[in-house]
């Protein structure tokens, strides 16, 4: 029987951590064995994580190598800048520009995007690389994949790969220099063509670049001509959908957030849309419940409370992934909310795979033109609406609902055939051949 090959896999992010980083990564792991490689994983000892999710442990197959190399992290210092707690959690965007910072905050962003580049997390670069070195000799690496965020982590891959003249896979499931968050953010011109250099120097030494989606590919390939960049969007794992049952609540028509709603997913039309729409008609106001599930930022609870939707909504903290997945196939209408930002056309979080393959009706609000609106019409999984487009947004509400209370939602959901080129083990086995390719094997 003929051995798999090994390839060592740099991430950061991996269980315990939960949240959607971890996911793109632990499927690619678990399901590697099965097309020919044996994943060697390198990660961090002491990581700074938005959540926490143990369940995910079980994801992890027997006989997996996992090495954690201790790192020192950024938000120590960011802590003590704002005054935070030693344990206290890091929210899902507080880097990004805010109206109501205390100078504190502004003065710990500043310093994070003009003297922390490309990231947060440089303090693990330096361990990472001498771990690795190690791992390659004693493992017999023949591939080196490195997944980020946090992109720091790339300059590790690249000199690990360079040092040992092994092929190297580069993933990169958000923009670099483009991030969402440093569009508000005053950035030292110095420190811009730093980053940028850092991006085009790891862009043209990888065998071979991976994105999320069309435009995040479209941009690297502007950047470095000739580029071998490859799009492997992020899916979804039949195995997470086939332990959870069907049931569902027809007693409320439950439009459903999973996921984390930062300050600029927070579309006023929506709010203003679904409180007119209550307003107008007592019936939906009776069965109408709105349930958010994650790290939901201030911002979206005030407008909430604005609109006087806050006392038809439930709001519940960060879950476990096996339960997330069990409340998108128990909504009635999942919400998919892109972030309003520059650069926002190739967002294709991993939330919206699983989404589609929980078989509910979208209300989803975004860039029309973005990556996300043509894989919805794709899929059948209705259209993408504007932010400002009130008359789009409120219509569609109405007609949701009018199509629940007749029993003929389900015209409205995914096409399953459509959706299931998103399988974990489909995208993993292309993921397969990619390494196959740079290895010549």
């Amino acid at each position: 029987m003929k051995r798999n090959k090994k390839v060592l896999v740099i991430t950061y992010y991996w269980p315990p951590a939960g949240g959607p980083g971890v996911q793109r990564i632990l499927k690619f792991v678990k399901y590697l064995p099965n097309y020919g490689w044996q994943p060697v994983v390198l990660t961090v000892k002491n990581g700074d994580f938005v959540a926490r999710d143990d369940s995910l442990l079980s994801d992890i197959p027997s006989g997996i190598s996992i090495h954690k190399v201790a790192t020192v992290e950024f938000y120590s210092l960011y802590r003590r800048l704002t005054g935070k707690k030693r344990d206290d959690t890091i929210p899902i965007g507080a880097f990004m520009k805010s109206d109501k910072d205390h100078w504190k905050d502004r003065l710990a962003k500043w310093v994070r995007t003009n003297f922390f580049v490309p990231d947060g997390r440089i303090g693990w670069i330096f361990p990472a690389i001498l771990r690795g070195n190690r791992l390659i000799r004693k493992e017999n690496i023949s591939a080196v994949l490195s997944t980020s965020p946090p992109q720091s982590l790339q300059l590790s891959a690249m000199y690990i790969a360079k040092a040992n003249k092994i092929p190297w896979v580069a993933d990169f499931r958000d923009p670099w220099t483009e991030t969402i968050f440093y569009q508000d953010l005053n950035r030292l011109k110095w420190m811009e063509k730093l980053d940028y250099h850092l991006e085009r120097k790891v862009l043209s030494a990888a065998n071979s670049v991976l994105t999320v989606s069309a435009s995040i590919a479209r941009r690297f390939r502007e950047k470095i001509d000739h580029i071998a960049c490859d799009v492997l969007p992020n899916g979804y794992d039949d195995s997470d959908f086939d332990q959870i049952g069907t049931s569902q609540s027809y007693e409320k028509f439950r439009l459903a957030f999973v996921g984390n709603l930062k300050s600029n997913q927070n579309p006023d039309n929506l709010w203003r849309s679904l409180a007119d729409v209550m307003a107008d008609n007592a019936e939906f106001r009776s069965d109408f419940n709105l349930q958010l599930t994650g790290r939901i930022d201030e911002a979206v609870e005030r407008k909430l409370e604005e609109h006087g939707l806050l006392s038809h909504t439930k709001i519940e903290d960060y879950v476990p992934h096996t339960k997330a997945v069990k409340k998108m196939k128990e909504a009635t209408v999942l919400l998919y909310v892109i972030p309003d930002a520059p650069e926002n056309l190739g967002v294709l979080t991993g939330k919206l795979f699983e989404y589609l393959a929980s078989g509910r009706p979208f209300l989803s609000i975004g860039p029309v033109a973005g990556d996300a609106a043509s894989i919805l019409q794709e899929a059948g999984a209705g259209p993408m609406y504007s932010p400002d487009n009130y008359d789009g947004i409120r219509g569609r509400i109405r007609d949701l609902y009018r199509l629940w209370k007749i029993g003929q939602l389900h015209n409205n959901c995914p096409d399953t055939d459509k959706v299931k080129q998103y399988e974990r083990k489909l995208l993993t086995e292309k993921l397969a051949n990619i390494l196959n390719q740079v290895t010549g094997s």
